[in-house]
């Protein structure tokens, strides 16, 4: 049950709702290790970071959008 619990306040926020940022971060941290060590990649590495990167800034609009 700890594991669980640790894993839960992981990905949640300061207010204790899941984040979505972190949950993206972490999906997109295991495609890009797996990317390199598969493929040993370059450019498909890079194109896994970017799009990363972009659903991470593409969920902040979420905190400035009204309810």
């Amino acid at each position: 049950m700890k594991f669980k619990q640790f894993i839960i306040s992981m990905f949640s926020d300061e207010m204790g709702s899941m984040s979505h940022k972190r949950v993206l971060a972490t999906i997109g941290a295991l495609c890009l290790f797996t990317t390199f060590v598969i493929t040993k990649s370059d450019h498909l590495g890079d194109l896994v970071f970017y799009m990363t990167m972009a659903f991470a800034g593409l969920t902040t609009i979420d905190k400035f959008t009204n309810k």
